[in-house]
């Protein structure tokens, strides 16, 4: 087989008019340090009576910046068609506005856990897994397996945190749910930019899915202003922990290999289990499938030796 390395050619030039001078996967690795921290930081100051108007504000605010970017540098906005930017849609409403709702109604490490490990194993199980960037298949397989480990533990732990809200298994599946969008978010974002489709152009349709279902779910939630935060405030947290980070994964994902994000991207609940801590909340427990999926986002990485 041959090593697929075209990403890694647009790492010092434009695309859609936005500089890119580190890599595809450092962009992604940075953009998930943003979101570790910012997941943890909703999880905790938003309260779940509140998620549906912060994920709202969030995305109307990215919807509306990539808009504007994509009108500002006059990128043609129609080469993406219909279906398409209904996928991205889709896609990124499932993986975007379920994982933070389920992010504030269970602890945001082991919520992360579910949604990042969930990718990985469905890439193996799909056989969409091959040898690319010089990592053998079996690396892969064997990070498949410790994200399943790991998903499957913080399951159970979610469950737990979650038994006294009578919605116990809500969380841990609304997690599994952002997980398998993510993949398709994944996948139709890199077949787009590799198509020729500017970055600008996807960003620009991609999240009028995540604004539309959580303002819908906003307007059908009377109790949704029930919380402590004040509307800038929720505009803020937003802004900083959601929109900001999101939007730089977008650019990243589009040029990376989508295992190579997909595992970066499992790194996602170590950084929100170091936030955790800083809160003062975490249970001990979910320190086991966290250490699994970072240890699978290692395995993937490492380098295939000659001749395998």
């Amino acid at each position: 087989m041959t090593t697929d390395t075209r990403p890694d050619r647009h790492a010092t030039t434009r695309r859609g008019g936005i500089p890119n001078p580190v890599s595809p996967t450092g962009l992604v690795a940075l953009a998930v340090v943003g979101q570790g921290v910012g997941t943890s930081v909703v999880g905790h100051e938003v309260s779940t009576a509140q998620s549906d108007t912060v994920v709202f504000l969030a995305f109307a605010t990215a919807a509306i910046a990539a808009l504007s970017a994509a009108v500002a540098s006059r990128a043609p906005l129609m080469v993406v068609t219909v279906p398409d930017i209904i996928r991205l849609n889709v896609f990124s409403a499932g993986a975007f506005a379920l994982f933070y709702v389920a992010a504030t109604m269970t602890l945001p490490s082991a919520a992360s856990v579910i949604e990042t490990a969930t990718a990985p194993v469905l890439v193996v199980a799909a056989g969409l897994v091959r040898r690319t960037d010089g990592v053998a298949v079996r690396h892969r397989v064997i990070a498949a397996a410790l994200n399943g480990i790991a998903c499957v533990w913080a399951v159970v732990i979610a469950v737990r945190a979650s038994t006294g809200s009578g919605q116990s298994w809500l969380p841990p599946l609304l997690a599994l749910a952002a997980g398998a969008c993510a993949l398709g978010v994944l996948t139709t974002t890199r077949r787009l930019v590799q198509s020729g489709t500017p970055t600008t152009v996807v960003n620009a349709w991609r999240f009028h899915g995540c604004w539309l279902a959580s303002g819908i779910a906003v307007l059908l939630s009377p109790d949704d202003q029930g919380g402590s935060l004040a509307l800038w405030q929720l505009l803020a947290l937003g802004f900083c922990c959601i929109t900001v980070p999101i939007v730089l994964l977008q650019y990243g994902i589009g040029r990376a290999e989508v295992m190579a994000s997909a595992s970066v991207i499992a790194v996602l609940p170590g950084i929100v289990l170091l936030t955790d801590v800083a809160y003062g909340a975490v249970d001990l427990l979910v320190l086991g499938p966290v250490v699994l999926a970072v240890m699978a986002a290692g395995v993937s990485l490492v380098p295939a030796g000659r001749g395998r």
